[in-house]
């Protein structure tokens, strides 16, 4: 009787699982877009990009010297044991040795630095990333932004290997890649989260919205742990943004138990249950901790370098290659140089995120996060899951097409799911020609990449970024040399006075003018005249103009700065009516930049309209004042003050 009455939950069970994954579709779960992970109550973000150096202070140097040197308890190793009961001491001695004698810190450092990053405010927190592009693209080869996402214990030390290889054209390919490698929320020099619940949906809004700053509209993903779940989460969201998906490693809860879907034989061939359990066992320790008691442990590894090191470099160990437990030395040299495994060590320590780091395990996998159904959701978007065969756990297709529906061929004969021949967990890091020969054929594949190419560029030109060039460009720099000193605001004057009466010449007005131009001139030349030289650069206006514009009304903007923003109306305003029309806004649009058709400019100028813009057939001063203070203010691409000047070209 009992064993009847466990058939009969075991059929129920089934059929409902059965049901859940192919029958019913989870729907995309709700996500707050909007939420702030910063300190204290929503504020603003500054959407200002500014360049960035790893530069660590001498006395936090001397520290970890310090504290390497006093580190001396050391627990012996049992008779024969290698790696099987974590990282051996007697290797860790070894490499603590190298640390304190051999590395160099400051020539590492200079080495992190080699490649262009910046830091930026996205949802309230500074978010430091790595962006390289292509020095030299030949003609007819298009430049496709690749967004490269890390995890744990990883940090952007891991794609060092592959940024060349990827920003360098190929033969045989036409486009290259633009490269966009973010520290994720609380990992290196990225600002850890100060709220709760920042999970991967959360995280990879966060990076759709870098993303957008960077005035990329849509691009490829690829990513390893962490990173494979956030670009799959950041697909879910925005299918329209992500062209292809390449993740590394993946995981489905219900692939563990396999027999339910196939013969016991078949499973055996194509899933071997007792051998990923056994790996599960030996590999995933971590996560449980990580996942309920984070900062528990964050207080060991943050105090303690010799520590730190031994917990991640275990995992690069034997998640390079199970094998390697059973080696004196961890095979850690198999693959790596122990300069590039402490550079990672390094930027957790001199960063402090090292309990922030853990936390994604906390946020991403509990109730709440299972509740939303977001393990449920199937990713639409064009994928490719990498099949290393030293990674920590593969599944076969079948249960793979559960969540990735649309499963890219494969580049390498006829597999669905790509097989390279060697790699683990650390595939960037391992083997970075294979794992950037697969990205090049994955996009080669995809015969979107024209079209989407074009769609790229036009929504670059909004960026709040590209915004102040044009204003710079073309509202100030009249004699285009490049940066704005006093001869601008004297050819400025003779402009505006010609323009406000269509050609006619008054010196009465061109004084007036004048003084206007003068002023203005001064007053940004106080603002932004940082190195005192007579020259405003492009950087200097753009950092000014943050500090004395970005979140503010026209009212609250400089005097002269007004001054000159209605004195440009007037020249808008061509019959002197007190509104901007159609027509006088194709006259200025026509005098700054090159249109081909009047339809993109009357396109433009009704997405800048409002009802109260209609009823009058334009645009009056003070809705003019409105909009321009938002044009140079507001980051927000979607503000149809974007339009103020026409639609808008990508600026180098």
């Amino acid at each position: 009787m009992l064993k009847k009455v466990f058939k009969a939950l075991l059929l129920v069970f089934v059929t409902n699982l059965v049901y859940k994954i192919f029958i019913y579709e989870q729907p995309v779960p709700k996500v707050d877009k909007h939420a702030y992970w910063g300190a204290g109550e929503p504020k603003s973000d500054d959407p200002v990009i500014k360049p960035f150096k790893i530069q660590v202070p001498e006395s936090a140097l001397q520290d970890l010297k310090t504290r390497l040197n006093l580190e001396t308890r050391y627990q012996k190793s049992l008779e024969g044991v290698n790696f099987e009961y974590g990282f051996n001491p007697k290797a860790l001695l070894e490499i603590v040795d190298f640390w304190k004698n051999k590395y160099d810190w400051r020539q590492r450092e200079a080495l992190l630095n080699s490649v262009p990053q910046f830091t930026t405010y996205v949802s309230g927190l500074r978010i430091h990333f790595i962006h390289v592009k292509p020095e030299k693209v030949p003609a007819g080869v298009k430049v496709v932004p690749l967004l490269l996402l890390h995890g744990w214990p990883g940090t952007v030390k891991e794609f060092y290997p592959v940024i060349p290889l990827l920003t360098t054209p190929r033969e045989g390919f036409d486009f290259v890649f633009e490269v966009i490698i973010p520290s994720l929320p609380g990992y290196g020099f990225s600002e850890a989260a100060h709220k709760q619940h920042l999970s991967t949906p959360q995280i990879a809004v966060i990076f759709k919205k870098l993303m957008s700053r960077l005035g990329h509209n849509k691009f490829y993903l690829q990513g390893g742990d962490w990173g494979s779940f956030i670009a799959t989460d950041l697909s879910i969201l925005y299918p329209e943004r992500a062209m292809s998906n390449k993740a590394n490693l993946y995981l489905i809860a219900a692939s563990i138990y396999p027999t339910l879907f196939m013969d016991q034989e078949i499973a055996d061939r194509l899933y071997p249950l007792s051998d990923m359990f056994a790996n599960m066992m030996l590999e995933m320790g971590h996560m449980h901790i990580h996942a309920t008691k984070p900062d528990t442990l964050g207080v060991a590894l943050t105090n303690t370098p010799v520590g730190l090191a031994a917990y991640i470099l275990e995992k690069f160990s034997t998640w390079t290659n199970q094998a390697y437990r059973n080696r004196a030395d961890g095979g850690l040299t198999e693959k790596f140089k122990l300069e590039d495994l402490l550079d990672n060590i390094m930027i957790y320590w001199f960063s402090g995120n090292v309990a922030s780091a853990l936390r994604i395990y906390s946020e991403t996998f509990n109730r709440k996060h299972s509740r939303e159904g977001w393990n449920d959701v199937p990713c639409k978007v064009p994928t490719v899951c990498a099949r290393f065969p030293n990674e920590l756990i593969n599944q076969p297709e079948f249960i793979v097409r559960i969540k990735y529906p649309n499963l890219l061929p494969s580049s390498e004969g006829d597999y669905e799911v790509h097989r390279p021949p060697r790699g683990g967990h650390f595939s960037a890091f391992e083997e970075p020609e294979l794992l950037v020969n697969s990205v090049f054929k994955v996009v080669l594949s995809r015969s979107s990449v024209q079209l989407y190419r074009l769609e790229t560029t036009a929504a670059m030109a909004y960026t709040w970024d590209n915004r102040v060039k044009f204003v710079v460009r073309f509202m100030y720099d009249i004699d285009n040399n490049g940066y704005l000193d006093k001869n601008d605001f004297e050819c400025l004057a003779l402009r505006a006075t010609l323009l406000e009466a269509r050609g006619e010449y008054s010196a009465q007005r061109f004084a007036e003018n004048q003084k206007i131009m003068q002023n203005l001139w001064s007053e940004i030349a106080e603002l932004a005249d940082f190195n005192k030289d007579g020259q405003v650069s492009v950087d200097e206006f753009k950092l000014a103009v943050k500090n004395s514009c970005i979140g503010k009304k026209y009212n609250e903007f400089p005097p002269a700065m007004r001054v000159f923003i209605d004195s440009t109306f007037k020249t808008m305003d061509i019959n002197a009516d007190g509104v901007i029309g159609p027509e006088e806004y194709r006259v200025d649009c026509v005098s700054r930049s090159a249109f081909t058709t009047v339809d993109q400019l009357d396109e433009a100028f009704n997405k800048l309209l409002n009802d109260n813009d209609k009823k009058i057939g334009g645009i009056n001063l003070a809705r003019y004042q409105e909009l321009y203070a938002q044009f140079i203010g507001d980051a927000n691409e979607a503000n149809p003050a974007v339009y103020l000047f026409g639609p808008l070209t990508e600026l180098s």
